[in-house]
């Protein structure tokens, strides 16, 4: 079996297409575009508010030193959900990135 290489090693390298417009595909998929959408977005690592390893007084309704603590768990409980939605919505969109040009099945 012969195999072909794409590419001459040259020192500057190698890219596919010329432009984003430019249809490109592997595994003789149909050639695609550059993938172009808003959920491609780098997603933030915004640091959380910690809560305080303060123990609660033994009359403490939620555990918690006060029902700020509470309210900023909860804060932060929303936020991991918000979170979690953008992976999966960018997640997808990698998936489908690499299901269009052919570099994965997808199934």
């Amino acid at each position: 079996m012969a195999v072909y290489y794409v590419g001459d090693n040259g020192p500057d390298g190698m890219s596919f297409g010329l432009s984003a417009t430019e249809l490109i595909s592997f595994y003789g998929a149909t050639p695609v575009a550059q993938r172009t959408s808003a959920s491609q977005a780098a997603l933030s690592n915004s640091a959380y508010v910690l809560l305080s390893a303060t123990p609660a007084s033994a009359g403490g309704t939620w555990g918690l030193a006060s029902s700020t603590q509470i309210n900023q768990l909860i804060s932060n409980v929303i936020e991991l959900q918000n979170r979690s939605s953008a992976n999966i919505v960018l997640t997808n969109e990698l998936r489908a990135a690499l299901v269009a040009l052919g570099a994965i099945v997808g199934s």
